[in-house]
């Protein structure tokens, strides 16, 4: 994928705006560049729901996301914009713009909690969980053969001893990361209320007397979901509750 940006600084706004050209043909690859010209129109709404038809349609790639946030954000509708920041930085975790926007929209917003990611997982989501399995597999299987090498000959074993020691500590260390990493975005994945209010009651249903309230961009842990509701923990741990499934967007 190659990206072009451009920043824009007026009025208090800084945001930085990433075009990604998609290598696909046909109807998407169409729909992207109208996407991307209503954007330069200043035409928000229809670049949105360009953007939305891709990804409908099952492009979806970390451009897309990351565009749909730009325009999100123009829109002034900050808990989309980040929940689509989010969504193309778990694809994409070492792209700076990504990292820059995310970080220039929450300074600026000082109603939001701070995130829900502990700074060890943060670390952690900068490999993707699919890195993480290649990782951890290229790690396991070295150990293995060096492993297998000072066995099948003795002779071996004490040059390679050093290097088996330190594979051994490496795959053990890859397999964490591995777990940490699924558990972060399979087991524990983050939601992003993308509503302006999002009532959270105490059961998955309407009737539910509301125990609190979550504006727009606020991040919560995802536990499970049922019927439409999605049961939520704020980082403090303590506050929980069920919010329905259409007021937020889910990161794994």
């Amino acid at each position: 994928m190659i990206f072009r940006s451009a920043i824009r600084n007026g009025g208090g706004l800084f945001l930085v705006l990433l075009f990604a050209i998609i290598a696909t043909r046909g109807d998407a690859g169409a729909d992207f560049a109208a996407a991307n010209q209503f954007y330069e129109q200043g035409r928000f709404t229809e670049a949105a729901r360009a953007y939305e038809r891709l990804i409908e349609l099952g492009t979806d790639t970390t451009g897309v996301h990351y565009n749909l946030a730009n325009t999100r954000y123009k829109a002034g509708q900050l808990g989309a914009a980040l929940g689509h920041w989010r969504l193309a930085q778990s694809a994409s975790p070492r792209q700076p713009e990504i990292e820059s926007n995310l970080q220039f929209a929450q300074a600026n917003a000082p109603t939001l909690r701070r995130s829900a990611l502990q700074s060890w997982e943060s670390w952690v989501r900068h490999l993707t969980l699919n890195e993480w399995t290649v990782l951890a597999l290229a790690s396991v299987w070295l150990w293995t053969a060096l492993l297998m090498g000072t066995t099948l000959r003795p002779t071996f074993a004490t040059g390679l001893r050093g290097y088996t020691l330190v594979a051994a500590i490496a795959a053990l260390l890859s397999l964490l990361g591995l777990g940490i990493s699924a558990w972060s975005r399979i087991v524990r994945p983050l939601a992003i209320v993308i509503s302006k209010d999002a009532p959270v009651r105490y059961g998955p249903v309407e009737e539910s007397k509301v125990a609190f309230t979550l504006t727009e961009g606020m991040e919560a842990r995802l536990h499970e979901s049922r019927g439409g509701w999605h049961r939520i923990s704020l980082p403090d741990g303590q506050s929980q509750g069920w919010i329905r499934s259409g007021t937020c967007v889910v990161v794994r």
